[in-house]
């Protein structure tokens, strides 16, 4: 199975901003963290009131390549991805899996 990381679809077209594709290159680390952040005072949306925000980021590297994202989330989500889908995208994109016939995951 091959992987693809594409493009931000939001600078495809514009060859002085758009990241390079990487195809095929093997995830060579895939780290997940989630940080909690406590907010000033309570807040509420009028039906949960909380104390906190809790944000995960996730740190990829391939081909010596760094990507980073983060998202404003429950500290679960970083459980899911360390359990869930870091061995999923590490097995999709291991030499052995690699099969030129496939279409492979796209990311």
């Amino acid at each position: 199975m091959k992987l693809t990381l594409k493009e931000d679809p939001m600078t495809q077209g514009s060859s002085d901003t758009a990241p390079e594709v990487l195809s095929g290159m093997p995830i060579e680390r895939l780290e997940v963290s989630a940080y909690r952040f406590p907010t000033d005072l309570p807040e509420s949306d009028g039906t949960l009131e909380w104390d906190s925000t809790t944000m995960v980021l996730v740190r990829l590297t391939a081909a010596n390549v760094q990507g980073l994202g983060y998202t404003y989330t429950d500290s679960i989500t970083a459980i899911l991805i360390r359990d869930v889908l870091k061995p999923i995208v590490h097995s999709a994109s291991s030499p052995a899996s690699a099969d030129p016939g496939d279409a492979g995951l796209e990311l």
